[in-house]
């Protein structure tokens, strides 16, 4: 059981600065160098959380014109990396994993193929939770391993809490969604308040030793689930494109990029009170970095 001492504090975290709040010290960075090699950090943190977000049924990289990001098999270059100098590792996403593309409120025959495969693609990389956003609620078919969500409820019975072990750690994780189109919203499924159901669910998550939000397309209910006792990360994924440091309430507030394109790569220390430091890097999924994973596979 996890004992917090927490203040209300909130500190805007200056990108590559440290910061304190309620005893967690945060700081941002940008993982720098061309290579795999270089981007990696070798520190004594406890455990590591890589997530990423909204890929929505894209397996491969951004169609951006100009150096396109991100790509399934890139995170997977990254994770493997990391796996390999430690410490221990979990992957999350946070939500927007399928293609919600609609025609008369039914998601079309292209989205659907496209969500088979991205499922497909999930299964063949290290992924621990997928948080279920409305985008994923609209596409889903049958229900992949390692869903979750808090408060979207469907007749698929959809796990509320997924507890992962990372070393000897644990770290319980939900995720939550905005309601999104009534359009696309299934008649037989129901939506919860975030904050209402993430409270349900804190007298079993603290059990673990960290509790870790993942928030869909819902700024409003990041900002307070950050402020509530007993959360310790939340994770927020809304169609973010642009840098933005750490944030630290009671819990510390990170943002995820869009199409997937960059890794938020949270590096974790851990008190006799909980959370301790927390190093929020970002991480560039580009070419350069894949080249570098099979340029290191042949050695």
């Amino acid at each position: 059981m996890r004992c917090r001492l927490r203040s209300r504090a909130i500190l805007l975290a200056a990108l590559a600065m440290p910061g304190w709040a309620s005893g967690v010290e945060v700081a941002t960075e940008r993982a720098g160098g061309s290579r795999l090699a270089e981007r990696l950090v070798h520190d004594d943190a406890d455990l590591v959380l890589v997530v990423s977000g909204e890929q929505r049924g894209v397996v491969g990289p951004c169609g951006c014109g100009v150096r396109p990001l991100g790509g399934l098999e890139r995170q997977q270059a990254y994770v493997t990396a990391l796996q390999k100098v430690g410490p221990p590792v979990a992957v999350l996403h946070a939500g927007a994993w399928l293609d919600s593309t609609a025609d008369g409120g039914e998601v079309t025959a292209p989205a659907r193929a496209a969500n088979q495969a991205i499922v497909e693609a999930l299964a063949a990389v290290r992924i621990d939770a997928l948080n279920v956003g409305w985008r994923d609620l609209a596409g889903l078919g049958s229900v992949p391993p390692r869903v979750v969500t808090a408060n979207l409820k469907s007749p698929n019975e959809l796990p509320d809490l997924l507890t992962v072990s990372a070393g000897e750690h644990t770290v319980a994780i939900t995720g939550v969604s905005r309601r999104g189109p009534s359009y696309l919203f299934p008649e037989d499924a129901h939506f919860v308040e975030p904050v209402a159901a993430v409270e349900q669910l804190l007298p079993r998550a603290a059990e673990a030793d960290l509790f870790v939000v993942l928030v869909y397309d819902d700024p409003e209910a990041a900002v307070a689930l950050a402020a509530l006792d007993g959360v310790d990360l939340v994770v927020e994924a809304a169609g973010y494109q642009a840098r933005w440091a750490a944030v630290a309430d009671k819990a510390v507030r990170v943002r995820t990029w869009d199409q997937g394109t960059r890794l938020t790569e949270l590096r974790l220390w851990l008190g006799d009170e909980g959370l301790a430091r927390v190093l929020h890097r970002e991480v560039d999924l580009d070419e350069q970095l894949l080249k570098g994973a099979k340029r290191g596979s042949k050695r």
